[in-house]
């Protein structure tokens, strides 16, 4: 089987955008959400679709020949943490690429929740598992020896660092805000969640 079958996230841009139209309407008009969060929910969506197209897409069906281009795997999972973490791995593209791409998950996280660090810990290791897990049962899907992606624990690591870094900035974000503000400051539109989340007069999610 050389073409086989390949799924990205244009294919499935319409299921997408129809799920979150629904999610959307949920908020509004069941738990009626202002415009101000349902805007931030929405940019949150949108960047977890960009971690899934790079991280689990394309996602090839019935095609040996580029299966068999991936990493045997027996080199190609590691579920011992730090093994293998050296500097100049943190250094390379992918390991400080592990470490962005959840940054935006720990600095958006709490505009459509309540969190702290603890919950941004849990909620970014949660997530980072369930990337991993995935793309684990998509290589084992393909039952032919070898890895589309490799499998890694020390990515889970690198990803919470990550959102905890977010989270650090969101903090830093928050308490400049509030210095140039005040959170009885009248706020309407829009900006008025975001304000409420900066200065902590509002909680996300209410």
């Amino acid at each position: 089987m050389g073409l086989g079958i390949m799924i990205d996230v244009k294919t499935i841009a319409p299921l997408v955008a129809l799920i979150l139209a629904g999610l959307i309407y949920y908020l509004r008009r069941k738990k009626e959400r202002s415009v101000g969060y349902i805007l931030c929910f929405t940019v949150f969506c949108i960047y977890l679709v960009c971690v899934a197209h790079y991280t689990l897409f394309p996602i090839l069906l019935f095609n040996r020949t580029l299966v068999e281009r991936g990493v045997n795997w027996k080199t190609g999972l590691n579920f011992i943490p730090f093994r293998e973490l050296t500097l100049s791995y943190l250094s390379s593209v992918q390991g400080v690429g592990n470490i962005l791409l959840l940054l935006p998950f720990g600095f958006g996280l709490p505009f459509i929740s309540q969190v702290n660090f603890r919950t941004v810990i849990w909620k970014g290791a949660l997530f980072s598992v369930s990337i991993e897990l995935l793309q684990f049962i998509e290589n084992i899907s393909h039952l032919s020896g070898y890895l589309l992606r490799t499998v890694d624990i020390n990515d889970v690591i690198l990803n919470v660092i990550g959102a905890i870094l977010g989270f650090i900035v969101f903090q830093i974000l928050s308490w400049a805000y509030c210095r140039s503000t005040s959170p009885n400051e009248t706020v309407k539109g829009v900006w008025k969640h975001i304000h409420g989340v900066l200065t902590k007069s509002e909680i996300s999610g209410q």
